[in-house]
């Protein structure tokens, strides 16, 4: 039978009410388990097989239209050459993997004869690759917000370049990224990273509510290597500082320290498994990230302590609704403090704030469904309702107590993009069960 023909909607809608009831994280695994055959199917019905009988030779493969990434990037990214044999499932999957360059707003292949053999042609349109970063988020009566810009295309060679300035809590931060994905080569991606973080850091110490203002400074560098088109290895080093520093009360508890500073080295490799594609609409694929880290606290000099990260993403389309839904689990050996973990992404205030403490773990779900309402020529617009669970234990919370008393939010929202600016902006509204609060969203640079 196909999927298409049966109700998986209602299936998944069973499944959600059924083990909700048991342990919320059996949600995103089955999840992530049944993308793939989604996945697949989705893939069938939308391909855009050529017309041209197989069997002919590959002449030649021109790029046309207007883009300024450069050819020699093209021509590295795809499997197919000239003298090959035409394979339709080839030329559509070297046209998936150009789309998925994100930097194109449509990608089209055209295949024609002339004899025994046939000219492959990509017409390309490249989107403006200069992203605003600008969000904004009210909960209550804290208001936190981002400015900042993104480059996907710098001079053409597919450098990403990231800069922005967040207020969090009352306190700046800067981040920088840069990213060079396939300068040295198709299959080498080498990054650097630098920000400055600040935020506050509320703990209670002899039963007083005491404030510290938190800051940490981090550089580091990663060096990637793509074995295939779904292994994708990588390593990483950096250096970070973290900084607290009493700010509250001013007749502080005779435990609270006035000061307390954390410098340490970082070392880590991390393996991704499956690969994302994506158009001006559709999200399909499943992607698996696992990562390792070991720390050296100075002043030692052993990498003695630990962190690890697992990240799952799974996206299918059915019914021609986009589901996605994203796992995530963390836990470290060092007695180090995360950042506050939030459920829709990085900087975003969408779903419960709370924050990690020290030897925490943290699981976390995300679960959406989009809908495209209009699609004109230069735009279109989708409507996108979701789900967010996390549970967090550790020093001050048992795991099945966690476990079974997840932090909830619930929210929905429309997402709005013009084809060529694509996955733009967001505006969201959510209810955080844990808090009985309400979060109001606005982004220009977030899309899951």
């Amino acid at each position: 039978m196909m999927i298409t023909q049966f109700p998986y909607p209602l299936l998944l809608c069973f499944l959600f009410g059924f083990t909700a009831k048991l342990r919320w994280p059996v949600i995103a695994l089955l999840f992530l388990i049944a993308t793939p055959i989604f996945s697949t199917e989705a893939s069938t019905e939308r391909s855009e097989d050529p017309t041209v009988s197989t069997g002919k030779i590959i002449r030649s493969i021109r790029y046309e239209g207007k883009f300024k990434l450069r050819t020699s990037i093209l021509s590295r990214e795809i499997d197919s050459r000239p003298g090959q044999e035409l394979d339709s499932k080839r030329v559509e999957r070297d046209r998936k993997k150009i789309d998925g360059l994100g930097v194109f707003s449509e990608v089209r292949s055209e295949v024609t004869e002339e004899g025994d053999s046939v000219d492959i042609v990509f017409n390309l349109t490249e989107i403006w690759t200069l992203t605003p970063l600008v969000s904004a988020g009210k909960t209550d009566d804290s208001f936190d917000w981002i400015i900042g810009a993104h480059e996907r295309d710098l001079a053409g060679y597919l450098c990403n370049v990231r800069g922005l300035y967040r207020r969090f809590e009352g306190e700046n931060s800067y981040v920088l990224d840069v990213s060079l994905p396939r300068t040295l080569g198709r299959d080498f991606l080498i990054g650097f990273s630098a920000a400055r973080e600040g935020q506050k850091d509320l703990v209670i110490i002899d039963g007083v509510e005491t404030t510290y203002r938190y800051l940490n400074k981090f550089i580091a560098a990663e060096l990637g290597f793509r074995a295939s088109e779904k292994v994708y290895p990588s390593l990483f080093v950096g250096y970070s500082r973290e900084n607290w520093s009493l700010a509250s009360p001013a007749e502080a508890p005779a435990r609270a320290r006035r000061e307390l500073d954390y410098p340490r080295y970082l070392f880590g490799a991390a393996l991704g498994l499956g690969r994302i594609y994506s158009d001006h609409f559709y999200f399909e694929g499943v992607q698996l990230t696992s990562g390792a880290i070991l720390i050296r606290e100075l002043p030692g000099s052993r990498f003695e302590k630990w962190r690890l990260q697992f990240t799952g993403r799974g996206f299918a389309v059915i019914y021609d609704i986009n589901l996605c839904a994203r796992l995530q689990y963390s836990t470290s050996s060092s007695d180090e403090r995360m950042p506050p973990y939030t459920l829709s992404g990085s900087y975003n205030v969408r779903g419960y704030r709370d924050k990690y403490d020290r030897g925490d773990r943290f699981l976390g779900c995300n679960l959406e469904a989009r809908k495209k309402l209009i699609e004109t020529r230069h735009w279109y617009s989708q409507a996108a309702l979701f789900v967010d669970a996390a549970s967090l234990w550790g020093r001050y919370r048992d795991a099945s107590e966690a476990l079974r008393d997840p932090y909830w939010s619930f929210g929905g929202g429309l997402r709005l993009a013009f084809k060529r600016w694509p996955r733009l902006g967001r505006a969201d509204v959510i209810f955080n069960t844990s808090t009985k609060s309400w979060t109001y969203y606005l982004s220009s640079s977030q899309f899951f």
